[in-house]
């Protein structure tokens, strides 16, 4: 019994610390692809991968671009580099460097999938 009993523990050990694992590794792959899309200006792409606020904000900034005959073809020449992601429940803290400065990005889990979440209150998703 005591063998059993040992055995379901390390088996849900297991299990849980796998799915924190993958939890963590998609909010790393979402924050990369975002920021890789945004370094672009692939304006749309990044919108995919976003909640509405966050589609709001890009919309925003693709306006304040087109007035002011922004053009080009990235953003920064240095590679973005994702320093960590820390999960909290449903949210995830990432932290990312470019240029040498160490920014924060917001994500949210909502329909079984990681979203950028750049704004305040609750997110939604449309």
């Amino acid at each position: 019994m005591t063998r059993n009993l040992n055995f379901f523990l390390w088996l849900c050990f297991l299990v849980i610390f796998t799915f924190c694992n993958n939890q963590d590794k998609q909010a790393n792959e979402i924050a990369k692809k975002y920021l890789d899309h945004l370094n672009k200006y692939e304006f749309e792409e990044a919108k995919k991968l976003g909640t509405t606020a966050t589609v709001e904000m890009l919309e925003q900034i693709e306006s304040l671009m087109s007035l002011s005959n922004i053009d080009g073809e990235r953003m920064s020449d240095e590679e973005i580099e994702i320093k960590s992601c820390e999960i909290e429940k449903d949210t995830a803290y990432c932290k990312f460097e470019v240029e040498g400065q160490v920014q924060d990005l917001k994500l949210v889990y909502l329909k079984n999938k990681w979203w950028v979440h750049a704004g305040e209150g609750i997110p939604v998703i449309e």
